[in-house]
């Protein structure tokens, strides 16, 4: 099966809309990465925006006033941060549990870790590798009949590139990228190389643009929705879309999630076992069966908006 890169858009635009389908507010959380509360300059993922951007700068640069094989050095670096980043890891994953049925989860790889226990040191976790992760996706990827996924994943992942580039254990020639792996010296042809990076850029910007478009897409909706027990829920939006979401309950509380570059809010929420996010509701005596926003009744739902 063969996935020309010209369809990553279709590709992230049609797994979100499947689980979106499936299950709203579980796909929203997996979007807005709902957990727990921080303040400013603590999003990674946002970081990895940025430093993208200045890469794409070096890359222009040293592509007029070096050499190709000093871009592909700049490529290399940029490749490795991609295929890295835990935000995306996490976003695909969520959005195969909602396709499948199941649900979003604050740390859906977390599971694939382990604890690394030292005599007279305390347990530390370690996460898992990329190549772990890749390996789950592709395994809930398949399970949930989303092959293209799969095969995107497969032309886009490396873990021989990424390993020799990160440990300094390769060379770059005008023909070939060598390496050893096992103490076992191997090399890949430039132009195969190169078709990996390619890939994997166009790969990311399309997941990343995704993201974006999807989270401006529902801000253009209604904000304000009728939930079962008398709960309204409602969307938070900014001029960069829906940046969270208030959960209204007849007794005048409401549980709140939001992300904004000044920081994480999560108030009301509680985080079940296995991940999923519960709602702190206050004293059930109460409530009421209104629908209210703020404590005051919905008189007229098609006022809202």
């Amino acid at each position: 099966m063969e996935l020309e890169k010209s369809k990553y858009y279709d590709l992230f635009n049609t797994l979100i809309e499947k689980a979106y389908n499936v299950n709203p507010f579980d796909t929203l959380c997996s979007l807005l990465r709902a957990g727990g509360m921080s303040d400013a300059n603590w999003d990674p993922f946002e970081e990895s925006r940025k430093a993208l951007e200045d890469y794409n700068w070096i890359l222009e640069k040293t592509r007029t006033e070096r050499s190709a094989i000093s871009q592909i050095r700049i490529a290399l670096l940029m490749y490795c941060q991609l295929i890295e980043m835990t935000a995306p890891h996490e976003i695909m994953t969520n959005l195969l549990s909602c396709i499948d049925g199941g649900g979003y989860k604050i740390q859906p790889l977390r599971h694939l870790g382990r604890t690394n226990n030292k005599k007279k040191k305390p347990s530390i976790y370690v996460p898992p590798s990329a190549k772990t992760k890749f390996r789950y996706i592709n395994e809930q990827a398949e399970k949930c009949n989303e092959f293209d996924l799969k095969v995107a994943i497969g032309h886009i992942y490396s873990d021989n590139i990424r390993n020799s580039f990160t440990h300094s254990d390769y060379v770059l020639t005008d023909e070939f990228f060598r390496y050893t792996e096992n103490r076992i010296s191997q090399q890949i042809p430039i132009e195969e190389l190169h078709e990996i990076i390619m890939s994997c850029f166009d790969f990311y910007s399309q997941f990343m643009r995704l993201h974006r478009l999807w989270l401006i897409r529902l801000s253009k909706g209604k904000r304000y929705h009728k939930w079962p027990e008398y709960r309204v829920f409602e969307l938070l939006v900014g001029d960069n879309g829906v940046y969270g979401f208030n959960v209204h309950f007849s007794n005048g509380c409401k549980a709140t999630y939001s992300r904004r570059e000044d920081g994480i809010v999560a108030t009301n929420l509680s985080f079940k076992h296995d991940g999923g996010i519960n709602f702190y509701i206050g004293s059930s005596q109460n409530l009421e069966p209104l629908w209210k926003i703020d404590g005051q009744p919905v008189i007229d739902w098609n006022e809202l908006p």
